[in-house]
């Protein structure tokens, strides 16, 4: 995609962005499931506990001390990826952000680039002036990440 060390942290990012989405997905669909289960689990109970109460069946209460059970580990399961989920949806609209700003300064980078073989120098030292300055308040670059000139 792009060249340098800015170019190698924008594919790292974008590499990571990807796999957290695809576990996100993984999360959906693991959530999905536990609901559809939940659900079964509550319906074969709501079918038992009528059968009992119409007098057809004798209400199994060791089936339904089990499925109880089943139900409220499902439902503790269900909290905790809920939670992971919202976690995981949050680092991955940060790192999205991040993989914005970026980019974005790879394309001032590149400007630069292009504007200290056309303008004078003065000219060229104010922009680069007030570009950095811009980097430096947008992002705070981690030390792997840090360069020596915002070029």
């Amino acid at each position: 995609m792009t060249s340098g060390v800015l170019g190698e942290v924008i594919d790292r990012l974008a590499k990571e962005q990807h796999e957290r989405g695809c576990r996100l997905v993984d999360m959906l669909s693991r959530e999905a499931t536990l609901v559809s289960e939940i659900a079964s689990m509550r319906e074969q109970v709501k079918l038992a506990r009528q059968e009992a109460h119409a007098g057809r069946k004798a209400l199994d209460t060791q089936w339904l001390r089990r499925i109880n059970y089943a139900i409220i580990m499902a439902k503790k399961e269900l909290a905790g990826l809920r939670v992971d989920r919202g976690l995981a949806q949050f680092q991955q609209k940060e790192e999205r952000r991040r993989l914005t700003l970026l980019t974005q300064l790879s394309e001032q980078a590149l400007f630069m680039r292009h504007a200290k073989r056309l303008l004078p120098r003065k000219a060229y030292e104010e922009i680069r002036t007030a570009v950095c300055s811009e980097v430096t308040v947008a992002i705070a670059l981690t030390p792997e990440q840090m360069l020596d000139d915002c070029t």
